[in-house]
């Protein structure tokens, strides 16, 4: 049996479409908050547990059985009314997973971390960092990936680039001179899915990115292009841009908050180019990754598929 966090957000539902075929559906389990997404993927094959990363019972209950683990729940903003923060979700949450699966004998652990995690630099990092300690303190063969920004259908990464393109005047915070290296979703779950049973991922960390390291500039000029539009790229003062992100993080955070502002100007690109050569396939270029995301659908286990259940 394998278990999957996450497995009705962004990332997991292409992952799920890289393991159909491989696998049978009902020994597939989706762990996740009850809800209409849990509900969908089991009318569609796949066995459910119900229950959070940060109660361990739950942990508990939805290893019993399982053998191999993908573990891609993570928040992207905290809304700590909910009890979401990044300590609990990422820090203890990753934590109690790791506890379980080792008490559970599981024998294969993946791990979705953020590339750049390793600077420390803001509450999301360290949490991502703490996971992956514990992951790797567990003893359990693990793979941990550390992607880049992450280009599909239904992924808010591509929403931000659409909304930021829609006007001909473009807003970039700063100069928008740091390094980006965008990677097409389906291309990261391909090597998720191959790491369950390719011993060649096995204890490795692998930074991740697409094939091509460009400035931030350049990828809102290629997403304007991509849309058949033109576009002026107005840049924001970066002084000015760090007095207003406390007031955007707390009135308007999913917009941008400041976590995500000191990630973006830090840069997301890497050197590391060891999946392009154990994957066994190429990785998309950002003109055809953005062009699929612009203008195609998420798949139909995605909880932004628009699918309803019964027809799935």
């Amino acid at each position: 049996m394998l278990l999957i966090t996450g497995g009705s957000g962004f990332v997991g539902g292409y992952v799920l479409e890289a393991l159909n075929g491989k696998m049978p559906r009902n020994q597939v389990r989706i762990f996740s908050r009850q809800g209409a997404d849990l509900n969908r993927l089991h009318s569609q094959g796949y066995d459910v547990a119900a229950g959070s990363v940060t109660n361990i019972e739950d942990v508990r209950r939805a290893m019993q059985g399982v053998d191999s683990v993908i573990h891609l729940a993570a928040i992207i903003r905290e809304v700590p009314s909910r009890g979401q923060t990044f300590d609990r979700v990422m820090g203890e949450g990753t934590e109690n997973m790791a506890r379980a699966a080792k008490d559970a004998e599981v024998e294969r652990f993946i791990l979705m971390s953020a590339l750049g995690s390793t600077s420390l630099s803001t509450p999301y990092f360290r949490n991502k960092i703490r996971g992956e300690q514990a992951i790797k303190a567990s003893g359990i063969p693990y793979t941990i990936f550390r992607p880049s920004f992450l280009i599909g259908p239904g992924g808010e990464f591509t929403g931000l680039l659409k909304q930021l393109t829609t006007f001909p005047v473009v807003p970039v915070l700063g100069p928008g001179n740091y390094l980006v290296q965008p990677m097409y979703v389906r291309d990261i779950a391909r090597h998720i899915a191959q790491a369950l049973s390719d011993d060649r991922y096995a204890n490795h960390t692998f930074e991740t990115g697409g094939p091509e390291v460009f400035e931030y500039n350049k990828m809102l000029r290629r997403t304007l292009k991509a849309r058949g539009k033109t576009g002026l790229l107005f840049h924001v003062p970066l002084p000015l841009v760090r007095l207003l992100i406390p007031v955007i993080d707390r009135v308007m955070p999913r917009l941008i908050t400041r976590d995500q502002f000191t990630m973006l100007v830090e840069g997301s690109a890497t050197n590391d180019r060891r999946l392009a050569e154990i994957g066994g396939f190429a990785h998309l270029p950002f003109r055809e990754a953005i062009r699929i995301a612009l203008h195609e659908s998420p798949p139909p286990t995605s909880a932004r598929a628009k699918v309803k259940a019964a027809n799935a």
